[in-house]
């Protein structure tokens, strides 16, 4: 038995129905289904379509497509940190490092002046109004993009979802290291600051500007479908 458009599209559906939303997951499994009931088609010829589907939906075990989904979720998670660390890398390299190197100059220099709790709560301000705007602004772009396709991705959705969880871990440090006493006048203690505080504005960037604007391009080079579907 040949699986038809029409039987695939009905993966597609029954995917969709087994709360399976995003569409590169739904490419799997369809494609691991449609494979499996054309051989048990050939076992057993007398079967019909759908007694042949939930045979293989069976093999899934209790979970149905959770399991899967689960997996490819962690297996994302490795594949985003290895993602993360190759961009923060990149800052480390020539050219890129003199402008890191700048960067903790910068910081160093900055940290020589008295800072006033008032001027600390100051800069403090201005990063959550920039993190909200740029999260307010991906969030918007996301969600135009799902709008027009009807259809999430993966990686796509992991990447906008890792703005709001990543920037309250930066948050986070950026507000310890604004309010703690450090010894200034100590030169040593100086430097690792900046180094610091270099290293966390680094990644800020990365997270909440590099990765986003190469979302396209990541996912491009992951799923030859994604472009297809865009154009669609």
């Amino acid at each position: 038995m040949k699986i038809t458009k029409e039987q695939i599209e009905e993966l597609y559906a029954f995917t969709r129905l087994h709360y399976v939303e995003y569409y590169d997951v739904q490419i799997e499994l369809v494609d691991h289904m449609a494979n499996d009931i054309e051989e048990i088609c050939k076992k057993n010829p007398e079967l019909s379509f759908e007694e042949a589907k939930n045979k293989s939906f069976k093999k899934f075990g209790v979970f149905g497509f959770m399991d899967v989904v689960r997996a490819q979720e962690k297996a994302l998670e490795r594949k985003y940190l290895r993602l993360f660390c190759s961009f923060i890398k990149e800052w480390f390299q020539f050219p890129k490092v003199l402008f890191t190197l700048s960067l903790i100059a910068c910081v160093y220099t900055f940290l020589g002046f008295q800072i006033s709790n008032f001027v600390r709560y100051c800069i403090f301000g201005l990063y959550i109004i920039y993190l909200g705007y740029r999260m307010f602004y991906w969030n918007r772009t996301y969600r135009k993009k799902i709008k027009k396709t009807k259809k999430k991705w993966l990686m796509e959705g992991y990447i906008y979802g890792t703005l709001g969880t990543g920037s309250l871990g930066i948050n986070m440090i950026i507000q310890t290291l604004l309010f703690i006493d450090i010894d200034i006048a100590n030169p040593y203690v100086r430097i690792l600051y900046s180094v610091v505080i270099g290293a966390i504005i680094l990644a800020f960037h990365v997270l909440l500007e590099v990765i986003p604007s190469k979302a396209e391009e990541l996912l491009e080079i992951t799923h030859h479908e994604y472009k297809l579907v865009q154009k669609s």
